[in-house]
């Protein structure tokens, strides 16, 4: 089935295709193919139904723009493919950064792509002998790389790629270069494994969040570590070292970059070091998720570099005089090729379709210099291999030389977009010219901030020589350097957090950036890290005190997480408490000395039977200026707005904590019958003493979880295991409010998430998630004390509910913005 608007598309045949108008945008299409077509299956990716005989692997595929000269080139060598394939395209109405592309007259308007209908064939594996060859670099590639590989090189300009292998241990060797991103042009090659939206990248953009397929992209580097094992266990004598070597420098280089991050957001630590204020907020984080492509780009490049020129792979350990030659060479070459390459990547035309991506980061930091489009990559990759193969080509390269310069090369860059002043003032103040030698944070922010200025890579001689040197650099950075002992931002809302577990203890920002920007959960690679974070806990448990984690902005106002150094299962050790109501009593008043409006107490560090829900403090220090909020009235008022009007009886668990309490006495004022599951009278009878007379027989005391077998509705306010669980009847719902969440043991159940709220709209600088929440969504406790800072309320929220006032906090977090969830 074919658009009316769109010309059809041309299988690939042994003749090259007619040219062909795609959606006005590409106007010839050449295809070179080995055999006569055949029909292909796919699965159609992306909402895409797709279909078209193709014959067998094609050696050569060029795609040419004759109006705008952009070329793709795709060589694909096979070594162990299948039998059919489909080719799919799709060019966009709207590219990345909202630019229309402009349509030839002669062409139709750009509508949809056109739709496909596939047959079934099952795969055949074909052998080495079927495979054409009619490109001359195939010879090669099966000296470099091993069977059952797949190389993939694409040169182009506006047209990512999709690529699909399908029920094939097919190993993907190569890369595909765009020199535009535009995540809504595809081109699809038969399969499943996607690379697509960024060059380099294993899967679809609506799977960009997922962790563990991210992990996919990596694959890239098996070809390398392929030809390793290879050479150690089947050839005599190891001649590949120059692959091993290359893994070495990337993960070296990934490391730089990875510990960079860590200690960029080590708010603890550079708070009064940071040059802008803003947070790293989601969109941000998701711009740069694939910072690290690069790595893996130059990676290839490498080895096409080593398989072309035979003498980098002989090269000796060490030669002293190699590093002055690439210095010289950096400095005379790699510096002024980088600044003025620079400069013109900020004309309007190539600062629009290209180096706009780069400076829409608002705050730079070392994930950021790693989120660039292709061109710019490639510029950098010459950049980065003048100095190594000029020393090379000289005779004075080393191992040692490569290793040193591209891992200084990185330290640098890492440095100038950490948004963390770190270089000391005294050394320009003590040798002034050095400040024409080496740049700093400082002054590759100003770049990013004044975009007409400092352009240098690492040596602002450049800038002064080209007359691009901002004047505020040095003052600038004496400013940020003699503030740095002093309190920057003072924040009007805290949030007092602890750690959960050793696991979670890793999802925060500075150990994993993209890991905590999503919803925390248990994943694969944080396994082997547990013993890291037990070392961690014993370091903290002697040494730390509370410490500042995240923040973000809401209506001006600043707001903070803070930890309180304990994990989950220290607030049960009876020797820990007086330690642990120190480190709270501490936290409150250094809120209370820097001016801190509401300080929110999170999970257990407002246990009753730890510190009364916060009265232990109140009392302690009636003066207090700082508002003590345990926030568990929007959590109770949460949790009461989640039950059905329709409900009859509830079944409550934990039901003589504050929470439970409040809960109890509010269904029953609506006429609610509640079991409420606790062993002690004396307390039962104590809160159904607290509601009205006509109400107090809506309160049941039950001592057992078999007297809610006939309750669908469960609120758990305490642990309950599996077996407790046993007792609900089929359809159940599990409320909660307990920390941490009961199993979802019950497949005929439903259960639901801890109480929470959604933050405004017009909050900035969030970028991490709180604990197992969504983004942008906090605990109920959490959002219960900004409701008390937003509503300038005057009172400590500590100690037993109100429940009068459960209505009225509910209206004002309406009020203000936040959302159910």
């Amino acid at each position: 089935m074919e658009s009316s608007s769109s010309p059809p598309f041309n299988g690939l045949t042994n003749t090259p295709s007619a040219p062909t108008n795609l959606h006005g945008i590409a106007h010839n299409i050449e295809f070179v193919a080995p055999s006569s077509p055949a029909s292909c299956s796919i699965d159609p990716p992306l909402g895409i139904e797709a279909s078209h005989d193709l014959g067998p692997p094609p050696c050569h595929v060029s795609l040419i723009n004759h109006c705008n000269l952009h070329i793709i080139l795709v060589h694909l060598h096979v070594m162990s493919w299948i039998n059919h394939h489909n080719l799919h395209l799709k060019f966009p109405n709207v590219d990345d950064i909202g630019r229309k592309p402009v349509a030839p007259p002669s062409s139709p308007a750009p509508t949809s792509p056109v739709p496909f209908t596939a047959a079934t064939t099952p795969p055949v594996a074909l052998s080495k002998s079927t495979i054409s060859t009619t490109d001359p670099s195939q010879h090669q590639s099966s000296d470099l790389l091993s069977p059952a590989i797949f190389r993939v090189f694409a040169f182009g300009y506006g047209f990512p790629a999709i690529i699909f292998t399908r029920r094939v241990p097919t190993l993907l060797s190569g890369f595909f270069l765009p020199l535009r991103l535009r995540p809504s042009s595809t081109i699809i090659l038969s399969g499943e494994v996607i690379l697509s939206g960024k060059f380099l990248h294993f899967q679809p953009l609506t799977y960009l969040r997922s962790v563990d397929t991210l992990a996919s992209q990596y694959l890239l580097y098996g070809p390398l570590l392929a030809k390793i094992l290879y050479s150690w266990v089947w050839e005599d004598i190891q001649k590949d070292n120059w692959c091993l070597h290359i893994l070495i420098i990337c993960s070296l280089r990934g490391l730089i970059y990875q510990l960079w991050s860590s200690y960029c957001n080590m708010l603890f630590l550079t708070r009064n070091r940071r040059i802008l204020q803003q947070g790293v907020d989601f969109k941000q984080i998701d711009r740069e998720w694939d910072w690290d492509n690069f790595l893996i780009l130059q990676a290839f490049i490498a080895s096409i570099a080593c398989y072309s020129l035979p003498f980098l792979t002989d090269l000796p350990l060490w030669n002293t005089r190699g590093f002055t030659y690439a210095l010289i060479l950096h400095m005379g070459v790699s510096e002024p090729l980088y600044y003025w390459t620079h400069r013109y990547f900020h004309s309007d035309y190539l600062f629009t379709h290209y180096h706009s991506l780069h400076h829409a980061s608002a705050v730079p930091q070392s994930f950021t210099a790693g989120n660039a489009t292709l061109l710019e990559h490639l510029i950098l990759s010459v950049v980065i291999g003048v100095p190594i193969l000029g020393a090379s080509l000289i005779g004075s390269g080393s191992i040692s030389m490569i290793y040193i310069y591209v891992l200084i090369f990185d330290f640098l860059r890492c440095l100038g977009h950490s948004n963390v002043e770190i270089v000391p003032h005294f050394l320009f103040e003590t040798f002034p010219f050095l400040r024409y030698l080496l740049y700093t944070p400082t002054y590759h922010s100003l770049h990013h901030t004044e975009m007409g200025t400092n352009f240098c890579l690492f040596m602002p001689l450049y800038d002064a020589l080209g007359k691009t040197l901002n004047n505020k650099s040095w003052e600038l950075h004496r400013k940020i350097i003699s503030g740095s002992g002093k309190n920057g931002s003072i924040p009007d809302f805290v949030f007092l957090a602890h750690v959960v577990d050793f696991i979670s203890a890793m999802h925060v920002p500075f150990v994993i950036r993209s890991f905590s920007s999503l919803p925390f959960s248990t994943r694969i690679f944080l396994i082997p890290m547990w013993p890291f974070s037990v070392i961690v806990m014993l370091v903290m448990w002697a040494y730390s005190k509370t410490f500042l984690i995240t923040f973000y902005n809401l209506r001006g106002r600043l707001h903070q997480t803070w930890a309180v150094p304990r994990f989950g299962f220290q607030y049960f050790l009876p020797f820990a408490r007086d330690g642990i109501n120190n480190h709270i009593e501490e936290a409150i008043l250094r809120a209370n000395r820097l001016g801190v409006k509401v300080i929110s107490l999170a999970a257990l560090n407002k246990n009753e039977a730890l510190n009364g829900g916060g009265t232990l403090f109140v009392n302690k220090h009636p003066n207090l200026r700082v508002r003590v909020v345990h926030g568990n009235t929007l959590t109770a008022a949460v949790i009461l707005n989640e039950i059905p009007d329709t409900v009859k009886e509830v079944f409550l668990t934990g039901a003589t904590s504050k929470l439970g309490r409040a809960i109890a006495l509010y269904l029953c004022r609506r006429r609610i019958r509640v079991l409420m599951l606790t062993l002690s009278t004396e307390r039962f009878q104590n809160i159904q003493k607290e509601a009205p007379m006509d109400c107090q027989n809506f309160l049941v005391q039950v001592t057992k979880y078999q007297a809610a077998q006939t309750c669908k509705t469960w609120i758990v306010g305490k642990w309950t295991t599996p077996r407790e669980q046993s007792w609900a009847p089929t359809g159940t719902h599990f409320h909660q409010f307990v920390v941490p969440p009961i199993f979802s043991f019950r497949k005929d159940c439903t259960y639901g998430n801890l109480a929470a709220m959604k933050l405004p709209e017009d909050v900035q600088g969030l970028g991490s998630c709180e604990y197992t929440m969504e983004r942008g969504v906090v605990h109920a406790c959490h959002a219960g004390g900004v409701v008390h800072l937003l509503e300038g309320w005057t009172h400590h929220e500590v100690g037993a509910l109100d429940v009068d006032r459960i209505d009225l906090v509910w209206k004002a977090a309406l009020k203000h913005g936040l959302k159910p969830v």
